[in-house]
């Protein structure tokens, strides 16, 4: 009787905690103002099409790496207005499958971001928004196809005008410190890269389009 008695206490008690985190997260409140973030994770690009030698043709790469930093402000109404720079670095696999290439590319941007927090009452809060910047890509590490077969380099940049879409998850340790994991699809358009040969050369029209899986946290000051 005693044993059993002691496993109802703790059974009781248990249950009282738990209803009271319950109570707690549902009473959560969201911070408001000031915020900084940072993150980082993994970078796919995919469906990235140029034109060379007037052939329009698809990039192939292998899985790269990224990461970011934002300065924020976080209204009451849910509402995320944020500046954010970041990079990513990926290396080329081939141009149309079978057709080898060879060097790195550099994606350094600046995006301003609208969000939205999507309020659960918890410390579990789903978001969405997007946002739009400049794009900066580097190609380098001698940028180029077999040299047996093409015996120029590529090694340029170039800036055109950037966006991306934002969908995540984040998590609040405390009401100041949130753990965040986010995907996001980002693309630009309409970049040249010169050749080292003649200009008739050039890679022209490279469409980007990348996706990331970020992990990160996120610190509000109020």
């Amino acid at each position: 009787m005693k044993i059993s008695a002691k496993i109802l206490l703790a059974a009781l008690s248990l249950f009282s905690g738990m209803t009271a985190v319950r109570a707690q997260d549902e009473d959560f409140k969201l911070p408001t103002g000031l915020y900084l973030s940072a993150g980082a994770g993994a970078d796919w690009i995919g469906d990235s099409k140029l034109t060379i030698f007037n052939t329009r043709v698809q990039t192939h790469w292998a899985a790269g790496w990224g990461g970011y930093a934002a300065l924020g402000y976080r209204f009451p109404i849910g509402l995320r207005l944020e500046l954010e720079g970041s990079g990513r670095d990926a290396l080329n696999h081939s141009f149309n499958k079978g057709d080898p290439w060879y060097g790195t590319q550099w994606d350094t941007s600046a995006m301003a971001n609208i969000l939205y927090d999507i309020s659960t009452g918890t410390r579990f809060t789903p978001y969405v928004g997007g946002g739009i910047g400049i794009s900066h890509l580097s190609w380098g590490n001698n940028f180029r196809a077999n040299l047996n077969n093409l015996p120029y380099i590529y090694d340029d940049s170039g800036s055109q005008f950037g966006w991306q879409v934002i969908v995540g998850l984040a998590y609040n340790i405390t009401p100041k410190l949130a753990l965040t994991t986010d995907f996001r699809y980002k693309g630009s358009d309409g970049y040249t890269f010169r050749s080292s040969g003649p200009s008739y050369t050039n890679i022209t029209n490279f469409d980007y389009r990348t996706s990331d899986l970020f992990f990160g946290v996120r610190y509000s000051f109020d």
